[in-house]
């Protein structure tokens, strides 16, 4: 059989899955900083699926994103590391509760002293560069961000109306854990914001710098040309050694003290000369085939070894211009090295910074969550103890904390607490009297009810009862048997021990009635009047009926005792039956009627079954 699977179920199975390509999506797209730099958010979902389901399926949705991502050609030298932090901060998270960021903020503080520790005993320098110093410093900080925006994720996204229908389960808000998390997004942003508006302008400067220096190139060329004479362009086509060399001056001196430098062609693509620190072209061409070519103007381009993925092959990289001289093709090659490494160590004090306002607001943002949520409890316990404490009329201290909003507010509770004491005293001794007026009303209520229902000498059903009854079950058209019982030589009781000899007799024969009534199924006994009584059977079998009413008498002739004298009790009983004798009530009980008068002049002591059809009375006895 196919079963319909939960919709929690399935929504829980779509969030997985839309998680899982959106890591991977983050993983093959980054955003790029300067020279290769970029900014890997794919942490974000790989602690967005620990806090949502656990350990187990967080590294579950963390391997998927890393193989899904590299199956699709996407290189991220940290995956590994990812996975490890994400297996630390997932089990320190299961075992001691908080939140993401705070074990991730624990691990990356770790992390960050191990470097700053070991220069202690190794020499930094040996085995560290300031690429490695800066991609580990980039890493803490790309943890901590992830792991803040993955708390926020799985925290209040769940409460928020037009998204909280793809999540199947919502964790509960916390005051002081909202004014953490504001306190260090507050701190973190601007920092972070204004480190990547910064890494987007220094690219943009040192690329400015480089077409200044293409500016300058054209400039120093054009008046070499304007300077010479037609005899000395002449020499320079014929590739005059004296021409070159003035020309080789004229460059040496553009170039300067730096490392760039000038390869000129001939029209044949042959080199015609190129400035000393220029190297073997044979080589160096061999050398640019193994790289990329980012295009960025006309007649400018950015050279970067191997795929331009690593800021290390843009450390290899060149910026390369082309102009002309006379009718020769001019390349000037501008390493950048230098301005990556400045790009870098200024970006290493940018992160180093943003560490140090993670720890900081972290720092900040706990101590006011544990202020905050301390004197939030005390007004939690000072209100949670108003109930026990106005019912034990016991005294409502104050509590005070070093907030001051927080201890007026506590004193107002008090205040609050002592009026409600007072309201509540007053409301109690008015309950008392209501719930004494209300108890005595109810019974009241149950004696009318009572005296309604029920004869007040024998306790059984009264007439009116009985009418009720027996109306319902005409109304509902069930089949029964109707008995009317009288007792035989009732009025020589009466003569013989009075009144209230007959009225014991009268309670004496009604409570074996009620023990007869509570041994037999589907009977209910009334009183009409005097000594007459009638019966409700409820059964489709007339041979039922009469094993019951054989029963009754055999029942009714055990002897009672009456101001010690023992007497011997009969009954007539008259019978009709529903809906054979009569389709009313006042029929079916005038054919009982009959049928118990039939039994008396018959003689007593015995049941008589009313038979409208035959025009008499069977007599069973």
């Amino acid at each position: 059989m196919n079963r319909e699977r939960p919709r929690s179920s399935r929504k829980d199975w779509v969030l997985f899955l839309s998680i899982i390509i959106l890591g991977v999506l983050a993983q093959m797209y980054t955003l790029p900083l300067v020279f290769g730099i970029s900014i890997n958010s794919a942490g974000i979902w790989y602690f967005v699926a620990l806090r949502l389901w656990g350990l187990k399926r967080g590294m579950l949705s963390g391997v998927l994103i890393s193989v899904i991502a590299f199956m699709l050609d996407s290189t991220n030298t940290y995956t590994f590391y990812y996975l490890i932090i994400v297996l630390i901060v997932g089990s320190l998270y299961e075992k001691r509760g908080k939140d993401i960021f705070t074990w991730t903020f624990v691990c990356s503080i770790l992390l960050f002293l191990v470097p700053f520790i070991t220069s202690f005993v190794i020499d930094y320098n040996d085995w560290s560069t300031p690429v490695s110093t800066f991609l580990f410093i980039q890493f803490l900080v790309e943890l901590l961000f992830a792991a803040l925006i993955a708390d926020i994720f799985a925290v209040y996204l769940p409460h928020v109306p037009l998204i909280q229908k793809f999540f199947c389960r919502k964790s509960r808000l916390y005051f002081g854990q909202i004014i953490f998390n504001i306190i260090v997004v507050s701190a973190v942003t601007p920092i972070i914001i204004h480190t990547i508006i910064q890494a987007w302008m220094m690219q943009e400067d040192v690329l400015s710098q480089y077409q200044t220096r293409h500016q300058v190139l054209e400039m120093t060329l054009s008046e070499r040309v304007n300077q010479l004479d037609e005899v000395e362009i002449q020499r320079l086509y014929l590739g005059s050694v004296i021409e070159k060399g003035h020309l080789n001056n004229r460059l040496d001196q553009f170039i300067g003290e730096s490392d760039q430098f000038i390869y000129i062609f001939s029209q044949d693509h042959s080199v015609y000369m190129k400035t000393p620190k220029a190297p073997d072209y044979s080589g160096f061409q061999e050398k640019l085939v193994e790289g990329v070519v980012a295009p960025y103007q006309s007649d400018q381009f950015l050279w970067v070894r191997g795929d331009g993925s690593s800021v290390r092959d843009w450390k290899h990289g060149y910026f390369v211009t082309t102009t002309s001289f006379l009718n020769k093709q001019v390349d000037l090659y501008i390493p950048l090295r230098a301005d990556v490494q400045k790009s870098l160590e200024s970006l290493t004090t940018y992160f180093i910074a943003i560490m140090f306002v993670f720890t900081a607001s972290f720092l900040f943002g706990t101590l006011g969550n544990y202020i905050l949520t301390r004197s939030l409890n005390y007004l939690t316990v000072t209100t949670s103890e108003l109930p026990e404490k106005l019912d034990s009329k016991e005294t409502i201290p104050a509590r005070t904390t070093r907030i001051s909003e927080f201890s007026e507010l506590g004193n107002n509770v008090e205040k609050v607490g002592m009026e409600l004491k007072r309201i509540f005293s007053e409301l109690n001794e008015k309950n008392r009297l209501l719930m004494e007026r209300t108890e005595q009303l109810v019974c009241s209520e149950r004696e009318l009810f009572r005296v309604a229902h029920y004869d007040e000498l024998t306790n059984l059903p009264n007439r009116h009862t009985f009418y009720q009854d027996i109306q319902k079950l005409v109304d509902n058209s069930e089949l029964f048997a109707l008995l009317f019982i009288d007792l035989d030589k009732f009025k020589d009781v009466n003569d013989t021990f009075g009144h209230s000899g007959g009225d014991q007799l009268l309670k004496y024969f009604a409570n074996r009635l009620l023990q007869f009534e509570k041994q037999v199924e589907h009977i209910q006994i009334y009183r009409l009047a005097g000594d007459e009584f009638v019966a409700i059977l409820q059964t489709e079998s007339n041979s039922k009926v009469y094993e019951i009413c054989n029963a009754l008498l055999k029942n009714i002739k055990k002897p009672i005792t009456i101001d010690q004298k023992e007497i011997q009790l009969t009954a007539s009983v008259g019978i009709s039956f529903y809906p054979t004798d009569g389709k009313t009530v006042d029929a079916l009980l005038h054919a009982a009627d009959l049928a118990m008068y039939q039994q008396k002049e018959n003689g007593r002591n015995g049941l008589n079954i009313y038979r409208e059809e035959r025009g008499e009375n069977d007599e069973k006895s």
